[in-house]
């Protein structure tokens, strides 16, 4: 497979702009193999098409919802053809509130993938480059950090971020959140970004590059990351799936979004205590924590399958 950023030899005879247009026709002819094995994972179309419905039903929804999110009807009425998820302990239309709650965890998702996998890439590829004391230093750090659970670390920011915009007279919104979590999240790709940068360094048009003067940052950026897209667009994927249950989990213990913001792991801390008489307002926003999971996730292995020449399970 040609290598995306690498220098592709020209035959003897053609110019440069032959040779570039023929490195060109092969980065487009490798891409369409790519989206072909991907059309054809059947788990990772469902998985699309679900993530899509799932993304206009909280981003558009609102605006098609007969009910707003914060207009007030009578306590705990059963699912009807009016309330098809009932409503909750305020008399809050579960339906508005399921949209606005889906909105907010996908925003918080969608921040921490771009934040962590930014972090994680620019960190990981330094480290596998640069090796030596920046090597050292990065990687001990990741080894310190991942001894420690993920939930935990979170948990500590946010609380203290919390507290303190209390005492300051504040509250807590999603961005907070969504930041810390993306601080702690990039430690996995930076880990396998670093391996992979390891081997790519040393590639004839890494030295050929090298030979010529070209920087480090333009070796990194130019020609050794793009090697590595298919990690990073599968690793950011499935980076959206954690996101979701971990802010979930925090929110589930009262350290997450904070009202007036919300997310579908607040709604069910709000409801917890409702599993015995009204089901319906704990299960509703879990099982859409569950197809947010389950969708990226089926996207993520479709995407796995699609840029790994050595998977079987889908022909080119």
């Amino acid at each position: 497979m040609t290598e995306i950023g690498s220098p592709v030899a020209a035959p003897t005879g053609p110019s440069t702009g032959e040779a570039s247009q023929f490195d060109s026709t092969a980065a487009r002819k490798q891409w369409q193999v790519i989206l072909r094995r991907f059309t054809r994972h059947k788990a990772a179309l469902v998985g699309l098409v679900l993530f899509v419905v799932l993304v206009l039903f909280a981003f558009l929804g609102g605006w098609l919802w007969k009910h707003p999110y914060d207009q007030t009807f009578r306590r705990y009425l059963d699912p009807t053809g009016d309330h098809p998820f009932g409503t909750d302990r305020l008399g809050f239309d579960m339906v508005a509130q399921i949209i606005r709650g889906t909105q907010f965890s996908l925003q918080i998702a969608i921040f921490v993938a771009v934040l962590s996998t930014i972090i994680g890439v620019v960190l990981g590829s330094l480290a596998g480059y640069l090796r030596g004391w920046v090597d050292a230093v990065i990687s001990r750090f990741i080894d310190l950090i991942l001894v420690i659970p993920s939930l935990v670390i979170a948990a500590v920011l946010v609380r203290n971020s919390f507290v303190a915009s209390v005492a300051g007279g504040g509250g807590s919104n999603w961005v907070v959140v969504a930041l810390y979590l993306g601080l702690i999240m990039w430690l996995s790709i930076a880990r396998v970004i670093r391996g992979m940068v390891l081997s790519l360094r040393e590639k004839e048009f890494v030295e050929a590059a090298r030979a010529l003067g070209a920087s480090t940052s333009r070796i990194v950026f130019r020609h050794i990351l793009p090697n590595t897209i298919d990690v990073i667009i599968v690793n950011a994927t499935l980076a959206i799936a954690q996101a979701v249950l971990l802010e979930a989990a925090l929110s589930f213990i009262g350290l997450g979004v904070q009202s007036p913001d919300t997310s579908l792991g607040l709604m069910i801390s709000l409801n917890k205590n409702e599993l015995t008489l009204h089901p319906w307002l704990f299960f509703t926003p879990f099982i859409f924590i569950v197809l947010i999971s389950l969708s990226v996730n089926f996207i993520g292995d479709g995407l796995r399958d699609a840029f790994d020449p050595r998977q079987k399970r889908v022909k080119a």
